[in-house]
């Protein structure tokens, strides 16, 4: 990373490919801290990768495996280091010559969510498009809807990995930054998501409609954090694919 640390990531490359100026989808994991992508298989890396794409999963600082101190690194970093180390990930795999440097997109779910709406905000010339699933996207937000407050710990895991300064919070929130996206941008809520109400969903579309920015919003009635049901995660795959082809393979 920029400042020195050293971060981890699985790469796959498509079976066919030469694996060389290759689009690439980057798709950081949820959680975030103590979470970990892990080299195992995953039903959406394999599907980008059956299509053409490169797909990097990226250990971003907070992650688990690597150590207490890896993780702490992260707390109160979300909008900062933690995706700083995404986007270095993306210059790495540019650098290397695996991916083409005009044909990057980002998708993730949950905290992946979050930083595929902030990553391109933060890196307006680096991402040319964006999904952005069942992610928290106005952090104030957190303190007041959905079910973190509820746990008893809620408030406190907050405090600590989030932070207490507002002016901080809102300036690493996505709806704060909507006027810095040039990605187009799908956002994809389930109606029923208790730990990422469809409240974060609607504020960043009306941020991002504010802003004139380009975006569609998908709420899917009786799914929650996560779709479970074959048909939905079906639509969200052919969405997902054909809005990649349209705005990254251009």
């Amino acid at each position: 990373a920029r400042d020195g640390e050293t971060i981890y990531a699985f790469l796959t490359i498509p079976i066919d490919s030469d694996g060389k100026n290759l689009p690439l989808i980057i798709n950081p994991h949820g959680g975030p801290f103590g979470i970990q992508d892990q080299w195992r298989f995953n039903p959406e890396t394999q599907f980008f990768a059956n299509q053409g794409y490169a797909v990097m999963q990226i250990n971003f600082r907070g992650s688990g495996g690597y150590g207490k101190r890896f993780e702490r690194i992260g707390y109160k970093r979300w909008g900062l280091e933690m995706q700083d180390d995404i986007s270095d990930g993306v210059q790495w795999a540019i650098d290397q010559g695996i991916a083409d440097a005009e044909k990057i997109g980002i998708y993730g779910g949950s905290f992946g969510g979050y930083s595929a709406a902030m990553a391109p905000m933060l890196r307006p010339d680096l991402y040319k498009s964006s999904v952005a699933y069942i992610g928290v996207f106005d952090l104030e937000m957190l303190y007041n809807e959905g079910d973190i407050k509820t746990i008893k710990w809620g408030g406190k895991y907050l405090d600590k990995t989030l932070g207490q300064d507002p002016e901080k919070i809102k300036e690493m929130s996505p709806v704060h930054q909507a006027h810095k996206l040039q990605a187009p941008m799908i956002i994809v809520s389930g109606k029923e998501d208790q730990r990422a109400p469809i409240e974060h969903a609607y504020a960043l579309a009306d941020a991002l409609e504010e802003a004139g920015k380009e975006h569609e919003l998908i709420i899917v009635p009786k799914e929650g954090h996560g779709f479970r049901k074959p048909e939905n995660r079906l639509m969200l795959y052919k969405k997902m694919l054909e809005h990649f082809n349209r705005t990254v393979l251009k």
